[in-house]
């Protein structure tokens, strides 16, 4: 809970922000991320939640190599990922 000026008590409100690319949520889009979605896609480690929404980075409801070569062309510089 929180208090306004007045004293008021109110509730506080928590929200997820997704960055698509950003799969470890460190806010950054970098190797790690890329490796994350390359095990995923390998089978050899899982994601969810958040986690996986932001490794679907074309937004097309899977997690596929489409994703893996998208973030690998950012991490490049040859390719931008949308927000």
């Amino acid at each position: 809970t929180a208090t306004d000026d007045n004293g008021n008590v109110g509730k506080t409100k928590e929200y997820e922000v997704v960055v698509y690319g950003d799969v470890n949520g460190d806010g950054v889009i970098k190797a790690t991320d890329y490796v994350r979605i390359k095990n995923y896609i390998m089978g050899n480690s899982s994601l969810s939640g958040v986690y996986m929404e932001a490794a679907d980075i074309n937004k097309d409801g899977n997690v596929k190599a489409t994703d893996y070569v998208k973030i690998k062309n950012h991490i490049m510089g040859t390719g931008n990922i949308s927000q």
